[in-house]
């Protein structure tokens, strides 16, 4: 080791003893070697060094775990809606998460009042759509509503529908007596047919055609029996005769006859707050869902 060697080296161990405090050197055959001992200060310094950098690497480790659980992991939307808004509530899901791919939406479809009664059961909802009134009245008033949500969506119409190419001698309501069976929905928890008794009771034949009557416990099944030709003739609403190109619409109901068709829709109370289901309830009353609505025949509020 040449003496220039030798200085560079004095003085590191210089800067080492400052911070240390402890050193020891031996000269040998005029060479410097250096032999340190850090002492117990460093010691600490160093330890508490390696703890912060270990606890920052393992937070930091945690943060990335969380923030990829976060990303994989879908908010769940869970809906009950009437059976009449199957095609274009699954439209409106369909395109909503084209936009938001970090939810998932499950509905169940059936009838209103079938429905309510899973909600008051305990049956898991986050949000309600109605073919009725009376059905949300009722979990309204048993305060299974969040308070302040509830809102009417949507209005419908009802219609006399018969099978495509049918040969039946139906061609208005006022032949009806003339139908060996009569599809309607199930008057206490089927909205259309509650609308379907209004409007036949005003006419003052509903008591005259009871032996006619074939009860569907949705009006999407009723629709079905109408297709098939299961049934002569059937009530349902526009937007579902509408979708179908097996039926043909042969009398549209005049509206003051029964109480007008409204889609209320509400969120279900004693939920966990889930930040995506305002953002849909505001997809669903936005344009686009407006415009998709309007698009199966629905009237929007």
């Amino acid at each position: 080791m040449d003496q220039k060697q030798i200085v560079q080296e004095s003085r590191l161990l210089q800067r080492i003893y400052r911070y240390t405090n402890s050193y020891s050197y031996i000269i040998e055959r005029k060479e410097i070697h250096i032999l340190y001992v850090v002492s117990n200060k460093m010691k600490k310094l160093i330890s508490l060094f390696l703890i912060v950098f270990m606890g920052a690497v393992s937070l930091l480790g945690c943060s990335k775990s969380e923030n990829n659980k976060s990303e994989n992991e879908k908010e769940t939307i869970t809906i009950m809606a009437a059976a009449s808004l199957v095609d274009a509530l699954d439209s409106i899901i369909e395109e909503y998460k084209k936009e938001n791919s970090n939810v998932e939406i499950q509905v169940s479809y059936g009838g209103s009042g079938s429905l309510q009664t899973q909600i008051e059961e305990g049956a898991p909802a986050d949000l309600f759509i109605s073919a009725g009134e009376k059905q949300m009245d009722a979990l309204e008033e048993k305060n299974l509503l969040v308070e302040g949500s509830r809102v009417d969506l949507l209005k419908n119409e009802l219609v006399l529908i018969v099978p495509k190419e049918s040969k039946t001698e139906i061609s208005s309501i006022s032949d009806l007596d003339k139908a060996s069976n009569i599809g309607i929905g199930e008057i206490g928890s089927v909205p259309v047919g509650q609308y379907t008794k209004q409007a036949l009771e005003s006419l003052e034949v509903y008591e005259q055609l009871e032996s006619k009557y074939v009860f569907a416990n949705d009006v999407r099944t009723l629709l079905t029996w109408v297709e098939n030709k299961e049934v002569d003739c059937g009530f349902v609403y526009k937007t579902d005769a509408i979708s179908s190109s097996h039926v043909s619409i042969i009398e549209t109901v005049d509206a003051s006859l029964y109480d007008t068709v409204i889609y209320p829709m509400a969120k279900i109370a004693g939920r966990e707050e889930n930040t995506q289901l305002d953002s849909f309830i505001t997809y669903l009353k936005g344009e686009k869902g407006t415009e998709i609505f309007e698009s199966y025949g629905f009237t929007v509020e």
